[in-house]
């Protein structure tokens, strides 16, 4: 009896368990949706679950990692003792070169010769250029022919000439071809004893006026010789008289001339500063 009571309430309990799954379905339409909130596959006959392992669609973007729309920004590090820039300090602007010092040009040249601004005149003018490695003047050097003349065309502003060079002693390209042919060309000389001209001959101090004045134009002096060891009638004496008294020379030791001489290339260059 009791066994009876017991599979009637069980079967009693069955039979109410069942009644809300078919109620519910019956309320819902009969298609059997789940109500939302219910996970159910894409596809209803593919009941495994997407195998996370399947390779990624490419037209579907993938979302940033994190989910924060604007991220913390990092503030920069600070450092404890932050290093000085380095600056450059501007290069310091150079004087300008002073005026230049009569005798400071050439190493032999002191700046209280006599023939000192005459050495600085002729420098500045392009007259001489030094000698050896270009730091000397060699003052004392007796001048040559060829120096002399070259020195008085570089005066005259080294003008051209069409004067054909008649001297076999005169290359056609040598430093002083120009000057030659200049010097001859207005009659300032007309060669020495042979035929040449003689451009490494020594030049005397009578040569050397009568060559500037010559240059000058053969000017008439106003008097006559000055000096006893000049004596009138001698090629040089009137261009050493126009020389006297446009006091280009004041004369030698001893007072007189010394035509003979030997002219130092400070004594030439002098005698160009005084005529300028």
């Amino acid at each position: 009896m009791k066994k009876r009571v017991l599979c009637l309430l069980l079967a009693f309990c069955v039979l109410f368990a069942a009644l809300p799954m078919t109620a519910w379905a019956e309320e819902d339409g009969g298609e059997g949706t789940p109500p939302s909130g219910v996970v159910t596959p894409e596809n209803p006959g593919d009941s495994d679950p997407k195998d996370p392992t399947d390779p990624v669609d490419p037209s579907v973007p993938t979302p940033p990692e994190g989910d924060d729309d604007d991220p913390e920004e990092i503030p920069p590090i600070q450092h404890p003792n932050p290093p000085t820039p380095v600056v450059p300090s501007p290069s310091p602007t150079p004087d300008p070169d002073p005026d230049p010092t009569p005798g400071e040009s050439f190493t032999d040249v002191p700046a209280d010769a006599y023939y000192a601004e005459a050495v600085a005149w002729a420098i500045e003018e392009g007259i001489v250029a030094g000698t050896g490695d270009g730091t000397t003047f060699s003052p004392e050097v007796t001048c040559t022919r060829a120096q002399i003349v070259t020195f008085l065309w570089r005066a005259a502003s080294s003008p051209e000439s069409t004067e054909d060079v008649s001297f076999g002693d005169v290359p056609a390209d040598e430093y002083y071809t120009e000057a030659v042919k200049w010097a001859v060309e207005n009659e300032i000389t007309s060669g020495a004893a042979g035929g040449g001209f003689d451009p490494d001959g020594k030049c005397t101090r009578a040569q050397a006026v009568t060559f500037m004045w010559r240059a000058a134009g053969s000017p008439e002096p106003e008097g006559n010789t000055a000096f006893p060891d000049v004596p009138e009638g001698e090629y040089y004496a009137d261009a050493v008289q126009w020389a006297l008294e446009n006091e280009i020379t004041v004369g030698a030791e001893g007072g007189g001339f010394d035509p003979d001489g030997e002219c130092t290339r400070a004594q030439i260059v002098s005698f160009l500063y005084r005529n300028k």
